[in-house]
């Protein structure tokens, strides 16, 4: 009878071991997984972000081109570093730089009209006013960006 009682408690002994050894695995390897996957979900909604606001600020250019002494004004909330340039490539583009940790993506539309200019903007809320100008230009000044147009 004691010989069985003492193979039962080496069964239990064993089984809490693997359990033990189990945890400490889980503690170590459930991080190391959720870590890439966090910084891929946010690359991704800084790209998604970027491109939303490229496509409203693209469309709002080819709007205002055509708008003799026109004026609009979008309101854009970043996270990151962006760098939002404008070139007179054929066709012209408006362009967004996104960095991140480790990689720069770009996003882009096409234009009807371009010149060539750039400006870095950091993490924030800004309001974007796109109108007609003498001089072409994107430029910051606080929290607004001023992308100025002369299509002529």
């Amino acid at each position: 009878m004691k010989k069985l009682e003492l193979e039962g408690q080496g069964s239990i002994e064993y089984l809490l071991m693997f359990a033990l050894f189990l945890t400490i695995l889980a503690a170590f390897t459930i991080p190391s997984m959720i870590n890439p996957a966090r910084s891929s979900s946010e690359k991704i909604r800084k790209v998604s972000e970027a491109k939303v606001a490229c496509d409203q600020i693209a469309s709002s250019i080819n709007n205002i081109t055509y708008q003799e002494n026109g004026i609009d004004t979008l309101g854009i909330s970043i996270s990151g570093k962006w760098t939002l340039k404008i070139d007179d490539s054929n066709p012209p583009m408006f362009r967004i730089l996104v960095r991140t940790d480790d990689k720069k993506f770009q996003v882009k539309n096409e234009l009807d009209y371009g010149f060539d200019d750039n400006v870095t903007i950091s993490s924030g809320d800004y309001r974007i006013i796109i109108k007609h100008g003498d001089d072409e230009k994107i430029n910051t000044e606080e929290d607004n960006v001023k992308i100025i147009l002369n299509p002529g």
